[in-house]
């Protein structure tokens, strides 16, 4: 979930610029940056002190923070560059801090002249950064700290309409010292959110700066002898020395060196004498990890540092040096400090990794056992690619996916859907100029219960009133003890003499379809005792009712849930946990307590993530017969007036006080300065005929009617996608909180087939390698058409058309073609061209080649505005134009990733056989086979995606054609997830535990919601690679194809030279072409072209 304030906060924030912003209670703004609260350990007699500021009366907790902060107002260079704070700075700084006695945060918020240019923007807070790292620094002592930019941007929709966003980047932790030059970090920061940035907008399309809305600066205490776990000590593979000071690092490579065996070998005494050997040439102690890089040159060592956490042993830094000394060391941790330890066995430590006898070999970078060490080198020019990360593989024997989740076939016999409204409180703050700004603030609710006959358990509630957030969570934790109190009763079953003849007769198992022997149970419905059906006793027990209540609102992430979130902290007696995309962002978030012997959580989930699009268009798609649950509300009513989306005057409905206005306002008090357009005077003569249909007294009746039917057609358009995804997929969505994850369970049920995942991690990394996205380049920067068909045509110029073209469903087109599920081996190399060349299309075999190519010069004009073999580069700063480089005006550049189609010979190249086929017949040489990974091959998942196909084509209504296309296109995500990106997030609402996650090598940042809970985001510790990503890869290769097929084959066999790429994105190619008619060619090649969606009586149908 995004930031967002509660009602008492009086943030200032414009309606135009903000859907809903979430902070901690009372922040405090600084005049001028100063030292934030925050996690303190127990205070010296030094430091319990306060010193005052004579001039502005503001405190500090070190004499030299004051002194430099008197620097400000004496007019003195600050140290370090720190200027004094410039003139209108003061309101764009503010602290906010104390969340759970550990976190603290500051915000700098952009002026006019940089809220558009990041490099302006980092250029104009870097002194104010600066200064406040170093206040930090001098409170506590040492500061872990990490930026974190909040921006929107925007882009046109297909439909004319605008789009918004407001991704956040963030730069890595980093770790400072008393002493340290903070100079040296902050930029490196700037240069890491840039190239999230960069990333951000490569992998969309057409997304726009829009505004900065603030950079926030996050700071917590930085945390040497600690008692190992008896675990880990049982394991007598790390020496553990006793210091008393922060020179552990120095002590354990003293160690290293002597190698002392005696039995007090953890005595500190053994290696003072020798101290001056390791050479620190400034490095502060305790030394961090980003400091090791500069131990290792000092001492020509290199050193590998491990966590230790829940008994798991991970990777946090490892050496990119070669062929020097190595050091392994272990870094643990307790809620006050961290503690290096020298690992003396490495195979000893890792050694409960392994049930094998016999040496082994290990990659330090992915804890990966290896039998032989020929396999850990031809491993480790992959795993170079990525982090360090301990690394797991599914075991032989357990390594298939296929559809077991069997449960996922009993629809979850209640359900919650609910939504909130909110008053746009308008304020006003001077800050230069006079602006008017805005919070949100709940002002009431709706929800309903849906039943095992999908019909209301109660009449619906509606709440409307101050507290609003409060009051719901109180009543839902109510409603979900009763529902609880039903899900944990079971009702004996009770058999008819048909159902007892329909359980005898039975052949088969009504889950799984496999033949019932002797082994067959009587299935019932615990909520009525009914008979259900003939089972295995297996499936019967994974087909148990679900002790999971789903609550749905509509866009959940982006607007209720961030009000709901102002509650969560408060309960204590909860477990809180989330599945997180990103920090901010959850797919769902779920309360858990134990009722009786079971555990029944209330699961958040927002039905955004299955439909789409807006509330009103849902509605739109259904027709009035599928109104079940509005017309259960509204009985004896004209429902007519209802099944379309109410109209509400949000910013002008600004208080409480206006619920008890008597009229509707007038149709200007529905404008919205979020979308510059109001409503329309059919909108505004339906919402009266509505007022004068219900009788509404107010306002409030007004609020109360439009959430009630908010929510009402919210839940029919829900329970009709629940019944479609039980119709044709038997599978109850809720159970899955996403369309990909529905897909993917779908298309496995529907197939059967099970899909084989690598045991071996150098075929996955080798797949992994292999992976690229789609091709987007503009590779002609001008092209003026001079078309016939239009009025500025110029008869004595050449005639020249631009064609933008869009292949129909590339990816569904990809997926119907054979692809591989299982039989992976490694091959020999030793093959030729012709048997490469011999391979059939169809093959129930296929193959992965990694090559080197020859690309031969005689082909580069031809091929200069489309190159085949795109390859993954890493563009360097000599690779910039020179207007990117004065872009930069001086800030470090970090090479980014990029896929690049070139001309150059490619090395290494990993492709799909079919793809290197028609790489060759184009003219490419194969200079070297390296290797083949032979696989077994077939279209298993054509079933699926013509089901689909199918079934929107025979649909009558919207909602079911756009219902079926989304089943095929979010399948193919999750072909090939990339686990790798996933991250660790666990909400905490106690200090303790905060503390502790804090202090943990594998702590990576914190986001604070309110005063009582945080968001602590950790590095996942251990990995297991159990996603089948080689499917995804051959669908890549195979739209490759298809776009390049197109290319080669059609246009420039058809026109030559005279057809010139301009640009192209994934599955769309723009064309400048010299021809007499482009319409009369196309209308040769029907058979290729799709011109269904020309308006009928075009000039260019035929």
């Amino acid at each position: 979930f995004d930031d967002f304030v509660t009602p008492t906060c009086n943030e200032a924030m414009n309606a135009a610029e903000l859907q809903l912003e979430w902070k901690i209670d009372n922040p405090v703004w600084d005049e001028a940056p100063s030292t934030s609260s925050g996690y303190r350990g127990s205070a010296s007699p030094e430091r319990s002190r306060h010193f005052v500021c004579p001039t502005c009366s503001k405190s500090f907790a070190w004499k030299k923070s004051l002194v430099m902060h008197m620097k400000i107002h004496t007019g003195e260079n600050v140290k370090r560059g720190a200027a004094s704070t410039p003139e209108g700075n003061s309101k764009r700084v503010r602290r906010e801090g104390g969340a759970l006695n550990t976190f603290t945060s500051t915000f700098f918020q952009p002026t006019e002249n940089s809220k558009k240019d990041f490099l302006l923007f980092f250029d104009e807070i870097t002194p104010q950064l600066k200064e406040k790292i170093e206040e930090e620094i001098e409170e506590k002592g040492a500061v872990k700290w990490y930026g974190v930019v909040k921006a929107v941007f925007k882009r046109e929709r297909e439909d004319g309409g605008e789009e918004r966003v407001t991704p956040y980047f963030r730069s890595n932790v980093q770790i400072e010292l008393v002493g340290d030059t903070i100079g040296d970090h902050v930029p490196v920061s700037f240069s890491k959110i840039l190239e999230a940035v960069d990333e951000f907008i490569r992998r969309g399309s057409g997304w726009i700066l829009d505004k900065i809305v603030h950079f926030e600066l996050c700071v917590l205490r930085a945390s040497s002898y600690i008692i190992l776990p008896k675990k880990l000590a049982d394991k007598k593979a790390v020496l553990n020395i006793q210091n008393e000071d922060q020179k552990c690092l120095v002590w354990c490579l003293i160690a290293h060196k002597l190698n002392i065996l005696a039995h007090d070998s953890y005595r500190v005494s053994h290696y003072t004498p020798n101290e001056q050997e390791i050479k620190l040439n400034g490095v502060e102690c305790p030394v961090t990890l980003n400091k090791i890089p500069i131990i290792e040159r000092l001492n020509n060592l290199r050193i590998n540092v491990f966590g230790y956490e829940e008994n798991e042993v991970f990777p946090l830094y490892v050496s990119k040096r070669v062929d020097e000394e190595c050091v392994n060391l272990l870094l643990i941790a307790n809620e006050e400090t961290q503690h290096y330890c020298l690992i003396r066995n490495m195979s000893r430590l890792l050694g409960d990794l392994t049930k094998h006898n016999g040496k082994h070999h290990y990659c330090y970078r992915y804890l990966h056992r290896f039998a032989k060490v020929e396999i850990l080198k031809d491993h480790l020019q992959y795993c170079n690619y990525h982090s360090p990360q301990h690394i797991k593989m599914p075991e032989k024997g357990e390594n298939f996916i296929k559809f077991v989740n069997v449960h996922y076939q009993h629809p979850l016999p209640y359900i919650i859907y609910a939504d909130f409204e909110s008053l746009i409180v308008k304020e006003v703050h001077t800050s230069g100029n006079t602006e008017i700004v805005a919070r949100h603030e709940a002002c009431g609710y709706a929800y309903i219960i849906i039943g095992p006959d999908v019909r209301s358990v109660k009449p619906i509630a509606i709440y409307r009133g101050k507290n609003a957030v409060q009051h719901f969570m109180e009543n839902i934790l109510k409603e979900k003890e009763e529902l609880a109190a039903k899900l944990t009763s079971i009702v004996p079953i009770s058999m008819t003499p048909q159902d007892e003849l329909d359980f005898r007769s039975a052949t088969h198992c009504s889950i799984c379809k496999k033949a019932l022997k002797g082994d067959r149970v009587r299935d019932h419905d615990h909520q009525t005792g009914r008979y259900r059906a003939a089972l295995h006793s297996s499936c019967n027990l994974k087909f148990r009712l679900s002790k999971k209540i789903p609550i749905v609102f509509h866009n959940l992430k982006n607007y209720d849930g961030h009000l709901i979130m102002q509650e969560i902290g408060k309960l204590k007696d909860y477990e809180i946990s989330v599945v997180p995309t990103t920090m901010e962002k959850y797919v769902t978030l779920s309360l858990s307590k134990r009722y009786h012997k079971f555990k029944v959580s209330l699961n958040f989930v927002d039905s955004f993530q299955f439909l789409s699009t807006s509330l009103e268009k849902l509605g739109q798609n259904l027709t009035p017969d599928k109104f079940n649950i509005l017309k259960e509300n509204f009985l004896h009513h004209n429902i007519s007036l209802l099944l379309r989306k109410g109209v509400y005057p949000y910013e002008y409905m600004d208080s409480h006080q206006k619920f008890d206005e008597e009229r509707l306002p007038s149709i200007d008090s529905f404008e919205s300065t979020l979308t510059g357009s109001g409503i329309s005077d059919e909108d505004y003569r339906h919402a009266q005929t509505v007022w004068n249909y219900f009788n509404l007294k107010n306002m409030g009746e007004y609020h109360d009617l439009y959430v009630k039917c908010d929510v009402l057609q919210l839940a029919d358009v829900s329970e009709n996608f629940r019944k479609l995804c039980q119709h044709y997929y038997g599978l109850d969505c809720v159970h899955l909180f996403t369309s990909p994850r529905l897909a993917w369970q779908s298309s496995l049920k529907m197939t059967d087939q099970p899909l084989e995942l690598f045991t071996d991690i150098n075929m996955h990394m080798f797949v992994e390698k292999g992976i690229r996205g789609g091709i987007s380049v503009i590779t002609k920067r001008f092209s003026q058409a001079n078309n016939k068909y239009l009025p500025n045509f110029d008869a004595s110029k050449s005639i020249k058309h631009i064609i933008y073209l869009d292949c129909n469903n590339l990816y569904g087109a990809s997926m119907v073609e054979s692809l591989l599920y299982g039989g992976f081996e490694w091959i020999s190399a030793d093959v030729t061209l012709d048997w490469i060349q011999s391979i059939p299309q169809d093959s129930s075999e296929g193959y992965i080649f990694e090559v080197d190519l020859k690309y031969p010069e005689e082909l580069h004009g031809l091929h200069n505005d489309y190159p085949l073999a795109p390859e993954k580069m890493d563009i360097k700063f000599e690779d910039l134009s020179e207007f990117s480089k004065a872009v930069l005006n001086g800030m470090k550049y970090t090479p980014s990733t990029k896929l690049v189609p070139n001309l150059k010979d490619k090395k290494n190249y990993i492709t799909y056989y079919k793809n290197l086929q028609f790489y060759l017949k184009q003219g490419l040489k194969l200079e070297k086979m390296h290797k083949i990974l032979k696989f077994q091959q077939k279209p298993w998942l054509k079933k699926y995606i013509m089901f689909n196909t199918e079934q929107r084509r025979n649909s009558k209504s919207a909602f079911e054609k756009d219902f079926f296309k989304l089943m095929n296109n979010s399948v193919y995500g999750k072909t090939m997830e990339n686990i790798r990106n996933r991250v660790d997030v666990q909400l905490v609402n106690d200090e303790k535990k905060a503390q502790k996650l804090v202090a943990a090598p594998t702590f990576k940042r914190f986001k604070i919601f309110d005063n009582e809970l945080v968001g602590v985001e950790r590095v996942k510790k251990c990995l297991t690679l159990d996603k089948p990503i080689y499917v995804g890869f051959v669908i890549l290769e195979l739209s490759k194809l298809i776009m390049y097929n197109f290319h080669y084959n059609v246009m420039k066999k058809e026109y030559g030279d005279k057809a010139e790429l301009l640009f192209t994105d994934t599955d769309s190619l723009t064309y400048e072409v010299e021809t007499e008619d482009i319409y009369e060619d196309m209308f040769r090649h029907m058979d290729i072209y799709d011109t269904s969606d020309y308006p009928e009586g075009s000039l260019f149908i035929q």
